[in-house]
């Protein structure tokens, strides 16, 4: 449903940007049935195509850049991609990110760095939907959102912007342990008045920790994530920059 209308224009595009394309497709027993309806999926649905991002690929007609390669081309330019996101979730950014970064303040002047451009979206767009899916599985579960508070928070030991995303790093005395599957790439919620002033009010994604059950503070965790936006979009400062500048209308031949 999200990606419908882009399957309309591209279904090779539409396809390797569901998050379940980096998965072996299952066989579904005609005997199933869905928890949840196409109607209750709607309002997301609406906020999905609502967004940014979405609204910026497809005024620029974006599958028109990709007509010229073919899927396997395709899934491995976003996969290398993705690999390099995912190597910058935290402190450091991989060189070619960061170069491109320095390059957002101007238009794009060759097809690279558009594609690039373009590429950068779409990955991101493909993450939210990810985790979406994440949030409606550990809802499902019945996982309640783990909140990092003034009661459980020992220290903030990161705080920092990188060209990508923006990042965290909490020492906690609260375990978050849940029995839906592995915790990465979870949402959590970082709502706290820091000994500095001011008021945090964060949603994050987890994307490492390091548990300790006898230590100094006795059972204890470093929870390292990075924020995301409304969209469910972690690498928004790069995306950001990349819809202020702004993508032209790609024309067929491109």
């Amino acid at each position: 449903m999200c990606l419908s209308d882009i399957c309309d224009k591209s279904s090779m595009v539409s396809e390797l940007m569901n998050p379940y394309s980096n998965y072996k497709s299952v066989k579904v027993s005609p005997e199933i049935f869905s928890l949840l309806s196409d109607q209750d999926f709607q309002p997301a649905v609406t906020a999905f195509k609502d967004g940014n991002i979405y609204k910026t690929l497809k005024n620029a007609d974006f599958t028109l850049l990709f007509e010229k390669i073919n899927k396997e081309q395709l899934r491995a330019l976003l996969g290398s991609i993705e690999q390099e996101v995912n190597q910058s979730l935290g402190e450091n950014v991989v060189n070619d990110l960061k170069d491109f970064s320095l390059k957002l303040n101007s238009r794009h002047t060759n097809i690279n760095e558009l594609i690039l451009a373009v590429s950068i979206l779409v990955v991101a767009l493909k993450s939210s939907l990810a985790l979406a899916c994440r949030i409606l599985y550990r809802a499902i579960c019945g996982i309640d959102l783990f909140v990092l508070n003034n009661d459980n928070i020992i220290s903030i030991e990161k705080n920092i912007s990188t060209v990508l995303c923006h990042f965290y790093r909490v020492f906690s005395q609260d375990l978050m342990i849940d029995y839906s599957g592995s915790k990465m790439w979870s949402v959590l919620l970082l709502d706290c008045d820091p000994p500095y002033g001011g008021h945090i009010h964060e949603f994050g994604m987890l994307v490492s920790q390091t548990l300790n059950f006898a230590g100094e503070f006795g059972e204890s965790a470093k929870y390292s994530f990075v924020t995301i936006d409304e969209e469910l979009i972690c690498l928004h400062c790069l995306t950001d920059e990349i819809i202020n500048l702004g993508i032209p209308l790609i024309k067929k031949g491109t």
